[in-house]
């Protein structure tokens, strides 16, 4: 009887289990990246508030476009350079299973972020960029390649192509200054193509074209304090161009 008893009770929680299942219903992809989206970077702390969730359902659904996004956010909110990697690769063969040019152009390029930015190893940064370009030179998401474009021009002045790089951070400077939403303030994208292009032409020892691109970029900066990090960048330019056109 005891034992009758038992499995009546382990059979209605089973019952009230799947009722409840299906009462709940599952949360879309958007609600998920809702739940750490704005988490910093390198916070751990999105896998457990949603990340999981996310990468599981795309996982169970075959769906290899958000499986891919998964795992380019899992890059994002990892803390360990070893898992980045691991993430990227991971991203790639999903991506190239969705045969998704953007999604596998994007891929590509975030290996490359993660080469660069993790390993410091530009070579292999590069050769992940050109391979993004494959795919992304045709597309229609026309900042993405641009976004790609810069980073390439980033590893040819690292590898010391200043000329050929600077050509390229131009052509950014001009996409993103055309396409910048807010017509008041300048975005990142921008901002960075301006502190790379000012970089290329010091290289160069073009001191002069170089500070007209400083005193825009100086006027500018003065509208967003809150960009801390670009500031400081052209604040180390003004330094250069001074101590160039200080007298020995």
């Amino acid at each position: 009887m005891k034992l009758l008893n038992r499995s009546l009770v382990l059979f209605s929680f089973l019952v009230l289990g799947l009722v409840w299942e299906k009462a709940v219903p599952e949360k879309d992809y958007n609600s998920l990246r809702q739940q750490y989206r704005y988490l910093q970077e390198n916070d751990r702390a999105a896998f457990e508030n949603g990340l999981d969730a996310f990468i599981t359902k795309a996982t169970k659904e075959k769906n290899h476009e958000m499986l891919a996004q998964g795992f380019d956010d899992a890059i994002f909110f990892t803390n360990d350079k070893t898992q980045k990697l691991y993430f990227a690769n991971k991203a790639i063969k999903a991506a190239l299973i969705s045969k998704n040019k953007d999604t596998i152009g994007n891929a590509y390029l975030k290996k490359g972020v993660v080469y660069y930015y993790n390993f410091r190893q530009f070579k292999k940064a590069l050769t992940q960029y050109l391979l993004a370009y494959k795919y992304l030179q045709t597309s229609k998401n026309r900042t993405l390649t641009y976004q790609n474009f810069y980073h390439i021009a980033e590893m040819k002045a690292y590898l010391g192509y200043n000329e050929e790089a600077m050509l390229t951070f131009k052509k950014c400077l001009t996409f993103f200054g055309n396409h910048d939403k807010n017509k008041y303030y300048s975005s990142k994208d921008y901002l960075n193509s301006l502190h790379q292009t000012i970089v290329c032409l010091q290289k160069l020892d073009r001191f002069k074209e170089a500070d007209i691109y400083l005193n825009k970029a100086l006027q500018l900066i003065v509208k967003q304090p809150d960009l801390k990090l670009q500031k400081s960048y052209f604040f180390q330019s003004k330094g250069i161009s001074e101590t160039e056109r200080r007298p020995l």
